[in-house]
């Protein structure tokens, strides 16, 4: 396993795109160095949590410019809701981007213009604002937009990605319904040493499955019903 996994790596070693129309490479598994994808014609939401220490906002940046790159400006709108530091604000004025906040009392004009558009376009909506997840499912009109923009859109027109969610303990959701949905949503990074993940209850034998200490761009997957030690694609 190389120390970092870059994109010339992956076209070097695999002669394989790192996306190609709705699917995107995310890294490739520890267990055989098979190349891992999403296609996200399969699923509505992602998400992304754990340490920046070990790359997490590093892959952010990559996946936000391969999202793009992925885009039509003709067909597809993306909007990205980012924490008050504007970590993301450099893609703000990219020509696929039709809205861009970093203030937790914009999300609804999201929501309101993502409802406008109904299904005359392709939806990518990009939440790096960490306390995004509580302010919507605690505001009732909020979570309320949130479910009916799930349900106006298929699969393949909507890409909502939590990149940057929660690692709570499953006892901790018990009662939210939100991060459960994003953890379940059929693609979910975590970042962290395998004893330091809680949004899942790991049997004790998989656990010691994976020994020793994460490093830099080394992430647990949870792709649907499968989980895999993955490096992650960092540019």
């Amino acid at each position: 396993m190389p120390e970092k996994v870059t994109e010339s790596f992956i076209n070097d070693t695999f002669k394989l795109k790192t996306y190609d129309k709705n699917k995107m490479l995310l890294g490739i598994a520890y267990s055989d160095t098979s190349p891992i994808y999403v296609n996200f014609d399969d699923i509505k939401i992602a998400g992304i949590c754990g340490s920046d220490k070990l790359g997490r906002f590093d892959y952010v940046k990559g996946m936000v410019k391969r999202l793009l790159s992925m885009k039509n400006t003709d067909s597809d709108m993306v909007y990205i809701i980012d924490e008050s530091d504007g970590r993301l604000k450099a893609f703000a004025d990219n020509s696929n981007v039709k809205m861009y906040i970093n203030s937790d009392d914009k999300i609804r004009y999201v929501f309101e213009d993502i409802l406008k558009e109904k299904n005359d376009k392709k939806i990518t909506l990009i939440i790096e604002m960490e306390k995004a997840i509580s302010i919507i499912e605690k505001t009732k009109d909020l979570f309320d937009a949130f479910l009916s923009i799930l349900n106006m859109y298929d699969n393949g027109d909507l890409l909502i990605y939590f990149t940057n969610a929660e690692n709570s303990k499953p006892a901790q959701m018990a009662d939210r319904k939100l991060p459960i949905m994003i953890r379940d949503g059929g693609s979910f990074i975590i970042f962290e040493d395998i004893s330091n993940i809680n949004v899942l209850s790991l049997q004790t034998s998989v656990v010691r499955t994976y020994t020793g200490k994460s490093k830099y761009s080394d992430t647990y997957y949870i792709g649907g019903s499968s989980f895999t030690r993955m490096k992650t694609l960092i540019d």
